[in-house]
């Protein structure tokens, strides 16, 4: 395997025995290239040293991290509910226990959001010092509150010639700040594009597990 992507968006409240347990028995049963691209999607007001340590010394040498927004009204908007400063807390932890390979997530065209909301966000998740960044436009799924509340007009959706302007901003802003964009949504430094990702475009096979996991094989 060139690549494992451990996500869900809570894991990390499972206890770190537990964590333990899952990863030793990723190892013990998946085949393992040598430079495998092994990340774990973390939930921000769940990591602790001892969680990251048990990922760190378990084989997890990349990690996910959802920010999402560093505003707490567009947080608020999202209905994601963590503390905006749990973020650099969280990255401190993973890095004290030697990986120091984080992606940082981000979402623009929150409703109400301004260019200028985006453009501070940037700023603040560059500022980590991420070796990757993901910055995705809202989406509204189907069967979600958020999409519920657009449907009874509850929020309105940002105009699209705005959300093209803010896509424009994070394309020059990463850019000037020395991130390749190498996929629609994706900006890394040279070198740390997720092969997780670069799975997904080049159409090549992975392997689902879990409910509700989508592969693709051949």
């Amino acid at each position: 395997l060139q690549a494992i992507f451990i996500w869900g968006g809570a894991q990390t409240l499972l206890a770190p025995s537990l964590h333990t347990h899952l990863l030793m028995a990723v190892k013990k049963n998946l085949p393992m290239h040598e430079d495998c691209d092994w990340t774990f999607e973390a939930n921000l007001e769940t990591v602790t040293s001892e969680v990251a340590d048990v990922l760190a010394s378990n084989g997890v040498n990349r990690v996910s991290i959802g920010a999402q927004s560093f505003n707490l009204l567009n947080l608020k908007t999202l209905e994601r509910w963590h503390d905006p400063e749990s973020v650099p807390r969280a990255i401190a932890h993973f890095v004290d226990a030697g990986i120091d390979n984080y992606n940082v997530d981000l979402i623009y065209s929150i409703p109400n959001q301004t260019i200028e909301q985006v453009e501070s966000d940037l700023r603040i998740a560059i500022d980590l010092q991420p070796k990757h960044l993901s910055c995705y436009s809202l989406i509204y799924e189907p069967n979600t509150p958020l999409r519920t509340r657009l449907d009874r007009g509850e929020v309105i959706r940002v105009d699209q010639d705005v959300e093209a302007v803010m896509f424009e901003v994070v394309r020059a802003t990463l850019k000037d700040a020395n991130y390749d964009h190498y996929e629609i949504s994706n900006f890394s430094r040279s070198g740390f594009e997720c092969a997780h990702n670069l799975l997904y475009w080049k159409n090549n096979n992975w392997w689902p597990f879990g409910p509700a996991a989508a592969g693709h094989v051949d």
